[in-house]
């Protein structure tokens, strides 16, 4: 199965790294931000905090984009929420439990009431939180980029389907025969089947409807004349305006039914006729 690996459009995101990093100091802070400003070990934790979430984050953002190649949320939604949860969840609490251990106690001189357990207890479910917060951004993301990708290849689709063809092919009996374009006279609904007539006299059967058709066919040779007809301009022998507004159309080879163009697409017509 070939993945797709999405390019985020996520710096902003990097302009959240200083916000949580200040939330995570702050994390189970009794002291007042008045008293705490005063104290230069402030600024020092303030940075350490802001390092430890650009680490969760980069380390997330990798993971996440690492998975985008190897595991598709598409087809595979619980093995990628599970190696995705296992690698950042694993890691933000091993990184949290480290620095908050061997900062506390080795490199900073705190007050004997100090009690790092408690430091532990609010800053590991605080960097789970913003890691959510994280993933479901990158989610948001995801779903976005892979919703335009959708509609790009929808509209690719589109305009292939809409691209002129040169050859149509047509059912002779039980044989598929390959068609000109410019050999067809005109196309028309006969009964339950649409039939197609050459210049040359033949006619076929077709497994395409009369809205495929008006799609494929060159616009400049042919003209959807009616709901149930799509005639070639070099088949237009005469026409002719009835007193309700619509224009009876000789066509040849000559059709067993008349061939009228509405009312409403009379003035279309005409003009397409003139170019």
């Amino acid at each position: 199965m070939e993945h797709r690996s999405h390019r985020y459009q996520d710096k902003w995101l990097w302009l959240l790294v200083p916000f949580f990093g200040v939330l995570y100091r702050h994390t189970g802070e009794t002291a007042s931000l008045k008293d705490l400003l005063s104290t230069p070990i402030y600024y020092l934790d303030v940075a350490t905090a802001i390092l430890v979430i650009g680490i969760i984050f980069t380390v997330t953002r990798a993971t996440i984009v690492h998975l985008d190649r190897r595991v598709a949320w598409e087809g595979q939604a619980a093995l990628r929420a599970f190696i995705q949860g296992f690698v950042v969840y694993g890691f933000t609490v091993l990184l949290t439990v480290l620095v908050s251990f061997f900062y506390n106690e080795f490199f900073m001189t705190r007050p004997p009431e100090f009690n790092v357990a408690v430091v532990f207890a609010y800053d590991v479910p605080f960097a789970c939180l913003i890691v959510t917060i994280i993933q479901m951004a990158y989610g948001l993301l995801y779903m976005r980029a892979h919703y335009e990708a959708r509609l790009e290849q929808k509209a690719g689709a589109q305009e292939a389907n809409t691209v002129s063809r040169k050859t149509i092919l047509a059912n002779f009996g039980k044989t598929k025969v390959p068609l000109a374009s410019s050999s067809i006279a005109y196309v028309h609904k006969v009964g339950d089947f649409n039939a197609l007539q050459t210049f040359e006299g033949k006619e076929y059967t077709l497994d395409d409807t009369l809205d495929q058709l008006e799609q494929w066919l060159e616009k400049t040779d042919f003209f959807r004349v009616n709901r149930q007809c799509i005639a070639q301009r070099r088949a237009i022998v005469s026409m002719k305006n009835d007193p309700t507004g619509k224009v009876l159309l000789k066509l040849s080879p000559s059709p067993t039914e008349e061939i009228t163009v509405s009312r409403k697409k009379a003035q279309e017509f005409r003009s397409w006729m003139e170019q």
